[in-house]
Order: structure tokens, then C-alpha cells, then sequence
């Protein structure tokens, strides 16, 4: 073997790259057998060549063998490396060879890391089966509760001991809200503490109970609206998704064409139109240079800040081809074929028509061209857009409220500029405020959702323990858990926690089933549109011990400009805080309360998640249950007596109630023949995602934080998985 100096550089992206620096001076790159790190640099290395062919190296006292063949490695080839993970080898070009990234593949290739997410959340699986209640119907349930016959009520007392910090926030005092002028500082960071008792609010413990009954006892997702759909835009998007949306968007075949229309926004009474623009030269639509720096357009003097409109005159030309390049070094070439404007003023000149111009949001340095479209062609009707969309349009949470084209018709009234695209018989599917705008699935949630689910006249454990609204009547009730007397300084004081930058349900990576999990190619990713498409289930936080320490959750001042909107203040009470609460039930039947229990009483060192903040590792408690029963014959035969009225309550083993839960429901799922309801696998998902020991495992806080932007198109893996 030759001795050798490894020369370690890291590019644009992070990536780092090696090089062997041999004895005659000369370099040579070291394959991806092998990988490099920044504290190898100028690191002695021994090394063996055959027939100029990096084979061998030795480093610290270790040997590492390529496995294979450098002149047939291929695109998506998965490798190992020294530590036994995996590494996808991508190109970019098709046709490049290995060889061709010998000295410099950071040009041509790169490396990511097995497509594994990670987030702060996972997943139960959503049950396939519904589960249905004792009595199918909310008529013949309240016919069994008017007979009394086999019903229980009484009471469960909650003691709830905070686990890591924990957050709710406290409403403004009327007073304090009519003050408030900001509507930015309208939520003060005080805790909840009506009257200033600090508690716990019935109404939190309520929902989260409610969520975990639905998952144990196989019941109906809850509350979803089941006629939404989610947008996406994906311009660049190398997966499924984004050649969906080019499809949409563009003719391939015709050099990138845009299938876009283009129009005035306009509004009639309750409904919303469009009306077309002139056709000129066979397009309505043009594309116009600028310059990213003093973001002015082209030969002039006109400015085009982000989402900005503005009535130009310009001189229109007929679309053709135009010539682009990509790869990092500009080289591979490419026709896309559009209107290019390079004529524009502000005022009218011999030979210019009027149009209006607009810019979309900035992209980096990378976008240099916006917009310009012609005025509408008063001699065509407009088109009305169908409610469905607009509803579902005003229901896009992640737009920018800038690109809201319903707000900019407020605020500008008349009519406002936009892009549009039709159906075959000429019906309105899709609009946006730029010509490559946000795109609604084709599939709405109700349309994922399995259709047991969608089922209303199935009629679940849940909805027969906290009512079915215009049916049902809950038979529930959550007292707000009061602070234990004798305690001191509870609240920690306040803090900033770290904004929150999670990733939404349109990311489809996280959000839907995957049919090979982690190694599902990007080619074959489900999204919102495939058939194939399944909700992944019902999310949870995952624990996280920030106990001892603010740097994983609290945001340090001197991060926080004068000016920020993003942070919040918050003044969150300390681990190990105690709360006692109550729940009252009525007229539940052994099964039901088993339900209920079973979502209080976790195995031991499983605890529940509550409060804001989730994400971060905040509202971990504890809670202990006492079951206590009552007995109305006793109770009410001794009230008009002479002695001490009898209160009728006695404390009872929550156990046997659970077990009568837990029996019905296993045997209620077919093809199970388990004796414990956490043995079935979605269960123990539950189990996984409630645990706290994890929060021991190496790395745990790092492994359940949010990954970086570009990192969400990853494949988040099972609870089991991690």
C-alpha cells in the first residue's frame, strides 16, 4: 500500500469531498466507499491503486474494500459506508459515467443520505375497522339508559403531575381586550388562571382524552372536514408529485408551453369570475426579464417588488423558442418556448399595448423573470368559478396571505389580475396569482379517509361517550384539574420558545402511506392525488426531556429582533407540578367506562401529552386515576330520612372495568387472538409513542427534532422504526 494525505473540501451544498494527495503530488478522489469528514483533513492515509483505480484504504488502523465496480456504478446505486449506513449515489445526468466525477463528482453528483425523516411526531395507524358501540344507534342507547338497566355513573378524581414544563394560555380579561390595540400582543404569556387559580382547563383534557378514546376503541377519525382539499406547487419537485404538477401546468411536448390561461378576477354579489384576457398574438401571457438586485425590469426603469401589480405598456410578441441551460456549470442546454417581452414603460408609445404586470415572490437570486399579461377582452363572457373551489381556496392555510387573490380584490377592488386554468368543457379547476400557482388535489380528505369512517350511520364507543351533536347528548363532564394547594413558585417566568416549523399534512412523505416505506423512490411517492393514497393515521408528539436545560426549546434574546411577530412569550409552570382534577360520568356502561379509563390509566412510565408547545418536548404529565362509583338506590333512598344522608359512593377497582373493554374491542377484531389490547400492533404504537423511556435512548432529542426544509420530502419511517 502507498502512503498518502487526505485533502478534505466541503462545497456549496455541505457536501464533503476527499481527495488522496499522494507522494508524487499529484491527487487523486476517493470513492464513495468511503466517506470523508472535515476532521480528516491532512489526516495520513494509506491507499492501493489498480490500474489507476482507487481499490483500497487503510485508516486508523482500518481497511475498507470497494464492493463495486467503478466503471458500472449507476444512478440510485445504494452503497455502505465504513459505519454500515447507507448512501443512495445519485447523478443527475443519466448518461454521465463514474469516472466522470473522479476528481470533482460534486459537480455532477451528489450524495443524500437514506431518505429516513425524522420529526417530533409519529403516527397510530388508522384502524381499517370501525368498531361499533354496545347499541348500534343513539335511539336504542338512550332507550337502554331510560330502562337504568347495567348503567354506572359516578366519578374519576385525576391526580396530574407535570412531567417536563407545561403551557396553556390564559384569555384577556374584557378590560384588557378593549385596550389592546395591537392585535400582535393580544395573547398575554400569563398560564391559565381564571380569577388567578392556576389550573388546568377541563376543555384541554377533554380533547385529549377524546383523541386517545377514538384510537383504542377503534372508533371513526374525529372531526375532519371531509370535503377539503389540499394545494401544492411543484415546480422543481423530482418526485411523482412534481411531474403531476408540470403536466398540469405545462405541454412537455411543446417545449414547456404553459397550459395556463390568464384573467381579471372579478366579483358579483356572492359568486366570483373570471373574465379572459385579449388574445394578441395567439398568447394572452409574457414572460419579461428583471434584475435580481435592484429589481427593476429589463432596459428600464420600472421596479417589480414581490406580489406587486402594475399597469404597464409594452410590445407583444408572438411565442417562440428560447434557449436555457442547467447543471451547476450552465451546460446542458434546453428550448423552453414562451412570449419574451423586451419592450416595457410606464407610459404609452407608438406600438406598445397596455397590459398589467405581475411579480411573484422572490425565489433567492434564482427567479429573474416575471409576468405580463393582457387586459381582459371585454366581447368574451366571464366564467364563474364553482363555490367548491373557492371554498377550498379560502381554506389553504399555507398561502401567502399576499398571494391571497380574494384579499387583493378587497383590498383593490374592481378586479384584480390572475392565472387560471380549465377543464374540456371549459369549466374553471384550478386559480393562483402567478402563472405557476398552487394546485388543490384532485381527492379531497373525505376521499382518503377509508370509507368506514365516512360512515354516519355507525355509531362508535366515542361518539356514544361524548355525544354524537344532534343525536347524542355527552355523558361526560371535565372539571378544569386545580394547583394542589402548598406550592410555590410553580411558573418559570417568561420565555420565548423556538418557533415551531413544522411540516403540514401536504407533506404526503409524512402525512400518507408509503408502499416501501424509507425506500420508497421519489418516482413512486403517494401523494394527495394517487389512487393508492392512505391517510397515515392519527398523529402524536413524541416525548422529549427538556428537564434541566432551556437550549433545546427556550430561544435565546439576543436571536429575537425588536420588530419579531414569529415568537411568542409564554409563562409555563415547572416539571413536577401537581393538579387535581375530576371527571363525572353518568349512565355508562362497563364497557364505556373501560374506554375511558383505559385512555387515563397508562402502563407505567407512559405518559400523556397536553398544552402548547408539544413539539418541543412541553405538556408531558402524568396522570393517576381513582375510579369512584355511585349508587343511586342508596343514594336517593336516604335522602329524605332522618339520619345523615348517604352519599352512596364507594371506590372501585378500575381493572375489571378496562378488562370488559378491552374484551369486547379484541373480540370485535377479526382474526386477533391476543389477550392484551396493547399486543395488536397499532396498539403498540401507542405504546411506543407514550413511552418515556425513550427519552433515554442516545440522541433522542436530536432524533424527534424537525428536520431542515429541504429534508421534508424524506420518508418519515414507524413508531417501531425509530
Amino acid at each position: 500500500m502507498e502512503k498518502g494525505v487526505i485533502i478534505v473540501l466541503k462545497s456549496k451544498k455541505g457536501i464533503c469531498i476527499g481527495n488522496i494527495k499522494m507522494q508524487n503530488g499529484k491527487t487523486i478522489g476517493i470513492k464513495p466507499w468511503f466517506t470523508v469528514t472535515m476532521d480528516m483533513n491532512n489526516q495520513e492515509i494509506q491507499y492501493t491503486l489498480e490500474k489507476g483505480q482507487l481499490t483500497e484504504i487503510e485508516y486508523n488502523g482500518k481497511k475498507y474494500n470497494s464492493s463495486i465496480s467503478t466503471k458500472k456504478l449507476s444512478p440510485n446505486t445504494i452503497v455502505k459506508n465504513q459505519d454500515n449506513t447507507q448512501k443512495i449515489f445519485k447523478s443527475n445526468n443519466k448518461s454521465s459515467t463514474f469516472n466522470k466525477m473522479q476528481n470533482n463528482y460534486s459537480e455532477e453528483y451528489k450524495y443524500t443520505e437514506k431518505r429516513e425523516a425524522k420529526a417530533p411526531y409519529n403516527f397510530v395507524d388508522l384502524n381499517e375497522k370501525v368498531v361499533t358501540a354496545e347499541f348500534p344507534s343513539p335511539g336504542e342507547l338512550k332507550e337502554c339508559i331510560r330502562k337504568g338497566k347495567d348503567r354506572l355513573s359516578g366519578h374519576i378524581n385525576l391526580e396530574v403531575e407535570t412531567i417536563t414544563p407545561l403551557y396553556i394560555r390564559g384569555g384577556l380579561a374584557r378590560d384588557e381586550f378593549i385596550e389592546s390595540k395591537d392585535e400582535t400582543k393580544c395573547d398575554k404569556p400569563d398560564f391559565f388562571a381564571p380569577s388567578g387559580n392556576i389550573r388546568i382547563p377541563g376543555s384541554s383534557l377533554r380533547g385529549m382524552i377524546r383523541s386517545l378514546v377514538e384510537i383504542i376503541s377503534y372508533s371513526k377519525i374525529g372531526p375532519v372536514d371531509r370535503r377539503k382539499r389540499f394545494f401544492f406547487r411543484a415546480v422543481a419537485d423530482t418526485s411523482k408529485l412534481g411531474l403531476d404538477y408540470r403536466t398540469s401546468m405545462v405541454d412537455e411536448n411543446d417545449s414547456f408551453y404553459p397550459k395556463i390561461k390568464a384573467g381579471f378576477l372579478e366579483k358579483s354579489e356572492s359568486s366570483y369570475f373570471i373574465k379572459p384576457s385579449k388574445v394578441i398574438h395567439n398568447t394572452q401571457i409574457y414572460r419579461v426579464n428583471f434584475n435580481t438586485r435592484n429589481r427593476m425590469l429589463e432596459n428600464s426603469q420600472i421596479t417589480c417588488d414581490p406580489f406587486s401589480l402594475k399597469e404597464i405598456f409594452f410590445e407583444a410578441v408572438s411565442p417562440t423558442l428560447h434557449r436555457h441551460f442547467r447543471g451547476r456549470n450552465k451546460e446542458i442546454p434546453y428550448n423552453l418556448k414562451y412570449a419574451k417581452v423586451t419592450r416595457v414603460s410606464l407610459n404609452a408609445e407608438q406600438g406598445l399595448k397596455k397590459g398589467c404586470l405581475v411579480s411573484s415572490g422572490n425565489l433567492g437570486d434564482k427567479k429573474h423573470m416575471h409576468w405580463i399579461i393582457n387586459l381582459a377582452d371585454e366581447n368574451v363572457e366571464p366564467t364563474q368559478i364553482p363555490e367548491e373551489l373557492i371554498y377550498n381556496y379560502t381554506e389553504d392555510a399555507n398561502r401567502d396571505p399576499r398571494a391571497d387573490l380574494l384579499n387583493q380584490l378587497k383590498k383593490h377592488g374592481g378586479s384584480v389580475p390572475c392565472f387560471y386554468l380549465t377543464d374540456e368543457q371549459g369549466e374553471i379547476t384550478a386559480f393562483g396569482h402567478t402563472g405557476m400557482f398552487r394546485l388543490p388535489y384532485k381527492r379531497t380528505i373525505g376521499e382518503i379517509i377509508p370509507s368506514s369512517h365516512n360512515n354516519e350511520d355507525v355509531f362508535d364507543i366515542a361518539e356514544a361517550i361524548f355525544g354524537k351533536e344532534s343525536q347524542f347528548s355527552s355523558r361526560v363532564f371535565f372539571e378544569d384539574a386545580i394547583l394542589n394547594p402548598g406550592q410555590r413558585n410553580v411558573l418559570m417566568g417568561t420565555l420565548s420558545p423556538k418557533i415551531l416549523g413544522s411540516p403540514k399534512p401536504t407533506t404526503f412523505q409524512h402525512y400518507l402511506k408509503q408502499p416501501q416505506g424509507v425506500n420508497t423512490p421519489l418516482k413512486s411517492l403517494v401523494h394527495w392525488n394517487s389512487k393508492e393514497a392512505q391517510i397515515r393515521g392519527l398523529k402524536m408528539y413524541w416525548h422529549r426531556n427538556i428537564n434541566g436545560s432551556n437550549d433545546n426549546w427556550v430561544e435565546k434574546k439576543d436571536q429575537i429582533k425588536e420588530s419579531d411577530t414569529q415568537h411568542t412569550q409564554i409563562k409555563p409552570v415547572k416539571e413536577g407540578t401537581c393538579f387535581t382534577g375530576k371527571i363525572r360520568f353518568e349512565n355508562l356502561s362497563r364497557v364505556e367506562l373501560g374506554a375511558l379509563l383505559f385512555a387515563l390509566n397508562f402502563p407505567e412510565k407512559h405518559y400523556h401529552k397536553i398544552g402548547m408547545g408539544k413539539p418541543l418536548g412541553m405538556g408531558t404529565i402524568k396522570i393517576t386515576p381513582t375510579l369512584v362509583i355511585k349508587d343511586k338506590k342508596t343514594r336517593y333512598a336516604s335522602l329524605f330520612k332522618d339520619e345523615d344522608w348517604v352519599r352512596g359512593e364507594e371506590k372501585d377497582d378500575i381493572v375489571k372495568y378496562t378488562k370488559s373493554f378491552e374484551e369486547y374491542i379484541l373480540k370485535n377484531i377479526d382474526g386477533t387472538s391476543s389477550k392484551s389490547l396493547w399486543d395488536i400492533p397499532r396498539m403498540r404504537q401507542l405504546s411506543h409513542l407514550t413511552d418515556w423511556n425513550k427519552t433515554t435512548l442516545t440522541n433522542w432529542l436530536q432524533k424527534t427534532d424537525y428536520m431542515k426544509l429541504e429534508q421534508f420530502k424524506n420518508v418519515l419511517p414507524s413508531p417501531e422504526e425509530y
